[in-house]
C-alpha cells in the first residue's frame, strides 16, 4: 500500500499525470526486508569505495570510519592505504584512525583517484588526467582530455598495473600510461556517446582489462578487444566473467570474452546496483526490491523494502545502506 502511493505521487510529480510509465511488478511472493539498525547519520554522497554521511562519516566495505570528513569534503575512493576524501580545492588522504596523511591542491574538484606508493592519480572535473607525488606535490603528469557536458554518477577510479597506470576519462576512454617514464602509451575508446559517457568501471581480472560506459562494455586481453553494447545501469565482475544490469530489466552473465552465459529479466526493473557474495548475486530494484539470485542466475527469491529507492544507496557484499538504516543481506 505505502508503495503504490509513493509510485502514483512521484507518477504524478514527475510525469504530469502521465500514464504511459511502467513499474516492475513481481511475479512471485516477496519476503519483507526490515532495517536491523542505524547506519549512523543519512547518506549524502556514494563513490563506488563507499558512502558520505551527513555528520562526517563514511561507510565502506571495511565498516564505519566516524567523523573523518571535514565540511566540504566527500569520499572517493578507498584503498588499503587511505581514505580518499575530495573538495573543490584538492584531495585529502586520511588513515584508518581519521588522521590526516596527505593534502593535494587541485585546480578542479577531484572525482576519482587511486594511489601507490608515493604516487596519485586523479581524474578531475574537467577531464583531466594528473599524477602527483604524494611526497612533494609535483604533477609528474597530466592530460587533459576532451570536456564533457555531464556524466553519469559513477567515476571509475585510476588502476596502478605493473608498469602502467590506466585512467577511466570523462568522455568514454582509457588512457594507458607508462609509469615509469610518465608517458602516455595509447588509449581505448570504449564509447563516443555525446552524454553520461564517462568510464562507469574499470577493473583487472587475470589478463583482462574490464572497461564500461553506460553504453557499451570492453574486454581488452594481450590479442584482442571484445565488446558488449547494451543501455547498462551496473556491472560486477566475478571469477570468470562479468555481470551486467540493463535498463531494460536483464541480468546478464558474460564469461572473460563478453559471451552470454546466461540471462534472466525482469520487465519494467530499474535494476540501479549490484553486489555479490561467496553464494550468491543481489540486484536493488528502484521500486524497492532486493533480488537475490543463484550465480548461474537459475533461480532467484525476491525481498520487499520498505521504501522506494529515490536517494543514494550503498550496498557492500553483505549490507545494504539506505538513508539512515542497514540491511544485513539475507
Amino acid at each position: 500500500m505505502i508503495r503504490t502511493l509513493l509510485l502514483a505521487l512521484a507518477a504524478l510529480i514527475l510525469l504530469g499525470g502521465c500514464s504511459s510509465k511502467k513499474y516492475y511488478k513481481p511475479t512471485q511472493d516477496t519476503t519483507t526486508l526490515y532495517y536491523q539498525k542505524e547506519a549512523g547519520a543519512e547518506i549524502t554522497a556514494v563513490a563506488l569505495d563507499g558512502a558520505s554521511l551527513e555528520d562526517g562519516s563514511v561507510i565502506t566495505a571495511r565498516g564505519l570510519y566516524e567523523h573523518i570528513l571535514k565540511p566540504g569534503q566527500d569520499l572517493i575512493a578507498q584503498n588499503n592505504d587511505y581514505l580518499i576524501a575530495s573538495d573543490r580545492k584538492g584531495i585529502t588522504l586520511y588513515n584508518s584512525l581519521g588522521e590526516e596523511k596527505h593534502r593535494l591542491e587541485t585546480p578542479a574538484k577531484a572525482l576519482s583517484a587511486e594511489t601507490s606508493g608515493d604516487l596519485a592519480a586523479l581524474v578531475l572535473a574537467d577531464n583531466s588526467l594528473v599524477l602527483y607525488s604524494l611526497e612533494n606535490g609535483s604533477v609528474l603528469f597530466k592530460s587533459k582530455q576532451k570536456p564533457t557536458k555531464s556524466i553519469a554518477s559513477d567515476v571509475a577510479k585510476p588502476i596502478f598495473f605493473d608498469e602502467l597506470l590506466l585512467f577511466p576519462t570523462l568522455d568514454g576512454k582509457v588512457v594507458v600510461v607508462d609509469k615509469a617514464n610518465k608517458k602516455e602509451l595509447r588509449d581505448f575508446i570504449v564509447s563516443s556517446e555525446k552524454y553520461f559517457n564517462n568510464i562507469i568501471h574499470l577493473s583487472i581480472e587475470g589478463q583482462m582489462i574490464y572497461a564500461a560506459t553506460k553504453y557499451k562494455l570492453i574486454a581488452i586481453s594481450p590479442r584482442s578487444v571484445q565488446s558488449f553494447s547494451a543501455d547498462i545501469n551496473a556491472v560486477r565482475p566475478f571469477k570468470g566473467g562479468i555481470y551486467v544490469t540493463t535498463v531494460d530489466g536483464r541480468i546478464v552473465q558474460l564469461d572473460t570474452a563478453l559471451v552470454t552465459l546466461n540471462e534472466r529479466k525482469f520487465p519494467f526493473a530499474g535494476l540501479i546496483s549490484l553486489s555479490l557474495s561467496e553464494t550468491a548475486l543481489y540486484a536493488v530494484e528502484r521500486t524497492g526490491y532486493l533480488i537475490k539470485l543463484a550465480p548461474d542466475l537459475a533461480s532467484y527469491h525476491l525481498y520487499e523494502l520498505l521504501d522506494v529507492i529515490d536517494m543514494p544507496l550503498f550496498i557492500t557484499d553483505d549490507t545494504l545502506y539506505y538513508k539512515q538504516r542497514a540491511i544485513a543481506l539475507p
